[in-house]
């Protein structure tokens, strides 16, 4: 899953927002940011989904994929464990 900022310069103010990175740092963060989006373009279907992180919708997006991954791989492990218990 990649996760990216809508834009640079609301990912910009985010980080200056919490006063706790340089210049540098916020810097080097919204490059690989952009470094990412475009490997995303020029590599289609490398990763699984991506989420822009702005966006309202963010969140349940991000649950619902963990969601799906996580308890399709579970149940084939403790679906029999429950139905040797039930």
């Amino acid at each position: 899953m990649l996760l990216l900022p809508d834009t640079r310069d609301g990912h910009e103010r985010r980080l200056l927002e919490k006063g706790v990175y340089t210049s540098e740092q916020i810097r080097l963060t919204l490059d690989r940011a952009e470094f990412y989006a475009q490997f995303n373009g020029e590599h289609p279907g490398f990763f699984d989904t991506t989420v822009f992180s702005g966006t309202a919708h963010c969140m349940l997006t991000i649950f619902s994929y963990w969601f799906h991954f996580a308890f399709s791989s579970l149940s084939c492990i403790y679906l029999p464990v429950m139905l040797s218990l039930g």
